[in-house]
């Protein structure tokens, strides 16, 4: 039966790169190992014998790692479309899903971490400011209470 035109413009849509300076395609690599983690997904992967019976979690600590090299990914999609009809949209959904697992990782690879100095504000730890704070007190213990600054004074340190 085939993908269909429409099928086709939203795949090539999902293989896009991202929107900004970051943004992440969908390699042909990348593709493959989608499509066999939705082949698995579905309990489908038996009747795909091309795909490695063993596949990478989707959510692995590093998503830059997941691929299946030497797999071509039309056939791919095309196939496991023959045997479930579903198998487009739940690739688009988990592809745009993983352009931004991996436009987040790229973002924090090029992110400087933040120094003491940087990170700390005034009131939180006063022995080591070399520098005035410019932040009034009340604001930044409302800010600690909240936990939004653990990330940032975590790495600091």
């Amino acid at each position: 039966m085939g993908l269909t035109a429409l099928e086709k413009v939203a795949i090539t849509k999902a293989l896009a790169a991202s929107a900004g300076e970051q943004g992440v395609p969908i390699t042909e690599e990348i593709g493959a190992y989608l499509v066999a983690v939705i082949a698995n997904d579905l309990k489908l992967a038996k009747k795909m014998p091309e795909l490695p019976n063993v596949v990478a979690p989707f959510f692995s600590p590093d998503p830059t790692a997941l691929q299946l090299p030497g797999l071509e990914f039309w056939p791919l999609i095309t196939k496991l479309k023959e045997l479930d009809g579903n198998a487009v949209t739940f690739f688009c959904c988990l592809a745009t899903l993983h352009k931004s697992r991996l436009k987040y990782a790229r973002i924090l690879s090029t992110q400087p971490i933040p120094t003491m100095d940087q990170a700390c504000l005034s009131g939180c730890f006063p022995t080591t400011c070399r520098q005035p704070c410019r932040q009034p007190p009340h604001l930044n213990r409302k800010l600690m209470k909240t936990g939004l600054l653990a990330p940032f004074l975590g790495s600091a340190a």
